[in-house]
């Protein structure tokens, strides 16, 4: 792999896990105020604030984001614990150079509702990120396990309406560690559905998602 190839490799992935983050994030509890048996699926879309600028054999091609899909899943064991398991792929295509990165993560959250309106959390991941750059001439990937941890508060504003926030911390050995705020908000009908939005501003990146959510056991 060229050694051009491997430094874009690492911005973009660890830009990337930002958006799977966000999806990982829980987003609906029982015995708390929501539900986090959920499943979830949202466009995605990730704007580096350097834009990234890739050797062809004819000069550059410029790239200042990836978009792409995310799909989420989050199970309640019990009135406090839940479990969540999330997925992103991502991509920028050139004429002659593309940028792909897929993101994994597994994990585990704990919950605890303060007062009747509002949950208040913290998540343990298990990550894997897989970027590949194209070039002209060559192709190269990068792959590495990570460790993502973070906490969130969420909090009915009316029945219907949803604010919450989240912060979550990345860490890789070679990819880097990365922290990323986001605050979102959800519109609620017929107590399971829900379409929602999060702005997330990392510490290179900004994160745009927009998505449904079905919530089970509401």
């Amino acid at each position: 792999m060229p050694l051009n190839g491997r430094v874009v490799s690492s911005k973009v992935a660890a830009s990337s896990v930002f958006a799977a983050s966000l999806l990982l994030a829980p987003v609906c509890a029982s015995a708390s105020n929501f539900s986090y048996s959920t499943l979830d699926v949202a466009y995605v879309y990730t704007s580096f604030d350097d834009d990234l600028y890739m050797p062809t054999y004819y000069g550059w091609e410029v790239h200042d984001g990836v978009a792409g899909v995310g799909l989420g899943a989050s199970f309640q064991a019990t009135d406090n614990v839940f479990l969540r398991l999330g997925y992103s792929y991502q991509s920028s295509k050139g004429s002659r150079t593309e940028i792909s990165v897929r993101d994994v993560g597994i994990g585990v959250g704990l919950v605890q509702a303060v007062g009747d309106r509002t949950d208040v959390g913290a998540v343990l991941d298990l990550l894997n990120t897989e970027a590949e750059v194209c070039f002209s001439w060559d192709c190269g990937k990068a792959d590495e396990n990570g460790i993502g941890f973070g906490a969130f508060a969420r909090h009915w504003v009316s029945q219907s309406f949803e604010v919450n926030a989240n912060v979550y911390r990345s860490s890789y050995d070679d990819f880097g560690d990365e922290t990323i705020l986001s605050l979102g908000v959800a519109g609620w009908w017929q107590d399971q559905h829900s379409i929602r939005g999060t702005i997330g501003v990392g510490d290179d990146t900004k994160i745009f998602t927009l998505g449904y959510q079905y919530a089970f056991g509401r």
